[in-house]
């Protein structure tokens, strides 16, 4: 008993067309990312980023940028899909290591790869 034509069809156009397919959403990628740095784990907060920009900011610098982010809360405000990314804007709640409130607001460019997606870029709008 062999597949269908149309079978096989279907999920070659699945398999071929959808590079995401079953991987994690640009939303869950971004609050995974915060939430490694939450834990430390800055080695898979740093895999988050696209190549392009671990080119640019070196491992240490940012470490160096994000040891004093604790507890950091993550809201997503809008989602909006272009041909090739995904552009999220974002407002962030973290504490410093004197446990003083911050507040930044960014937009946070996600891009497709494949291990899933990957942070190209992030543009900070304010930060308190």
């Amino acid at each position: 008993m062999g597949l269908s034509k149309n079978f096989v069809g279907v999920m070659l156009v699945l398999l071929g067309t959808s590079y995401q397919l079953g991987k994690a959403s640009p939303q869950e990628a971004l609050r995974q990312f915060y939430a490694d740095i939450d834990h430390q784990d800055y080695a898979g907060a740093y895999g988050f980023l696209a190549e392009d920009w671990r080119k640019e900011l070196s491992f240490g610098d940012f470490v160096q940028g994000f040891q004093d982010c604790r507890r950091p809360l993550c809201r997503i405000n809008k989602v909006e899909w272009r041909t090739d990314r995904v552009a999220l804007e974002v407002m962030l709640q973290f504490q410093d290591h004197r446990g003083q409130a911050h507040c930044m607001q960014s937009q946070v460019v996600v891009v497709p790869a494949a291990a899933g997606w990957q942070l190209e870029r992030s543009d900070i709008s304010s930060y308190q």
